[in-house]
């Protein structure tokens, strides 16, 4: 106190120091605060790539933001996974303080999965972007960026679930990779009333508009050959794929916009075919759908077994 507040009643003076006691209170406050909810963040055994890991939680509260954090890096020299990306990824996942989700890929003898970050599952896959190929990541989803307030029950999420991922990044394949292979046309017979056209400027059209009788059996047409390495069997194959209705057609501006996805070589008999060819699939009609007619880009390979 200094002289000053000599004249001034006790009562002021007293509600002064009340409200420098409210003040340094608020403070304390304040700052207890600005610690973000749920820093702890899990343990992971087995942090190592390729390995089976083990999630371990804290007690504390999950965190309301997503977390990325490298666990392996492995050697360092992998492309880093862009924006739109088709990755292919090994992944154990759990539920925040939870058990493991069956779709964890990584004790899953089918292998990896493919997962387009253009239009991921979940929104936090695309967490991924900026990290490389090669390393193993732990990824901490909020709800927002998971399964919100829907959940998902086939796979144990509940609304308002946390999930928490260990993440192995094998492969990353970019939305315009198809357009780095010089391609060869076989001049191989199509499907009767089915034809591919190819633009001059990189893209190419199916018509199926003077397509016949439904087709009562996949087929495959060989329309182009590709520079690249061969295809082996066993291997998924990453593709550019556009397709049309029976009786219908697309549009360049359909092939520039076509989605990468994942096939089996084996069941479309792509073994030993070069990347960059250009196959037609003939798909016979479904209970809910027409017949469909593909054109397949291979555009990149990858082994289904660890």
């Amino acid at each position: 106190m200094n002289n000053s507040d000599l004249s001034i009643p006790g009562s002021i003076v007293l509600r002064k120091i009340a409200l420098a006691l409210m003040a340094a209170s608020l403070a304390l406050s304040l700052s207890a605060c600005s610690k973000p909810a749920g820093s702890e963040m899990p343990t992971v055994a087995s942090p190592q790539f390729g390995t089976v890991p083990e999630i371990n939680f804290p007690a504390a509260p999950p965190p309301e933001a997503p977390v990325m954090k490298v666990l392996d890096d492995g050697d360092g020299k992998g492309e880093a996974v862009k924006d739109g990306d088709l990755v292919v990824v090994d992944y154990y996942g759990k539920v925040w303080g939870g058990d493991l989700m069956p779709d964890s890929t990584i004790t899953d003898a089918a292998g990896p999965r493919a997962i387009s970050l253009a239009n991921p599952p979940i929104e936090g896959w695309k967490e991924l972007s900026g990290v490389k190929v090669g390393q193993r990541v732990l990824l901490i989803l909020p709800p927002n960026k998971a399964y919100g307030d829907m959940g998902a029950s086939s796979i144990g999420v509940k609304k308002g679930d946390t999930l928490a991922y260990v993440v192995d990044v094998r492969l990353a394949v970019s939305a315009d990779a198809a357009s780095k292979f010089q391609v060869t046309p076989t001049n191989n017979p199509l499907p009767e009333g089915i034809s591919v056209e190819a633009d001059g400027q990189g893209a190419y059209t199916v018509n199926a508009a003077a397509a016949g009788a439904y087709p009562s059996e996949q087929a495959t047409a060989v329309y182009a050959t590709g520079d690249g390495p061969a295809v082996e069997a066993g291997q998924g194959v990453i593709v550019k794929r556009v397709s049309t209705d029976w009786n219908g057609h697309t549009t360049a501006a359909d092939w520039n916009a076509g989605e990468l996805i994942s096939v089996s070589a084996d069941s479309l008999g792509l073994a030993d075919l070069p990347l960059g060819s250009l196959v037609l699939v003939v798909t016979p009609a479904t209970p809910t759908a027409d017949p469909q007619a593909e054109l397949l880009q291979l555009v990149s390979a990858y082994d289904t077994n660890r």
